[in-house]
């Protein structure tokens, strides 16, 4: 550069400007790199436990047992986790290291709710219009509004 180029850039050199503009980049640079360190922290908690890592994971408690589902549980840092053993169906909460299981139920304290048995009914819910009725012994009305079914082992 000139002299007259030089004092009409308030006496920066080539080198300097070229320096200047490296620390602009660089400061881009960390502003990204901040940004995709806040993003992953914020998506560390949508980490999913699958259910192919619950049933690895309960093999050792419960051979035999079957995942059928994992969802997020109530309360944080724990996975509701639905498993078949034996052909009833249960809950079971893991944490999200899959290093504890924790079984019982989970009771709302302000609403006095159990959640664990709402969440037991819905999973063992029977379709009753499922039940085939065939052969049934109807008593009173077929067409009444309610019906009550009845099992049992006559030996």
């Amino acid at each position: 550069m000139n002299q007259r180029s030089e004092s009409s850039l308030g006496g920066l050199s080539g080198s300097k400007i070229g320096r200047c503009g490296n620390h602009g980049k660089s400061s881009i640079f960390r502003a990204l790199l901040l940004m995709v360190l806040f993003v992953i922290l914020l998506l560390d908690p949508l980490y999913a436990l699958t259910a192919s890592d619950a049933q690895k994971a309960i093999q050792g408690i419960a051979p035999g047992a079957k995942v059928l589902s994992v969802e997020r549980s109530p309360v944080e840092g724990l996975w509701e986790v639905v498993v078949e053993f034996r052909g009833r169906k249960s809950i079971l909460y893991m944490d999200e290291k899959m290093k504890n299981v924790v079984l019982g139920s989970i009771v709302d304290l302000q609403s006095r709710r159990n959640l664990t048995k709402e969440k037991f009914d819905e999973i063992n819910r029977v379709d009753v219009s499922q039940i085939p009725l065939d052969d049934a012994i109807v008593m009173g009305d077929a067409m009444a509004p309610k019906r009550v079914i009845v099992f049992d082992d006559p030996d």
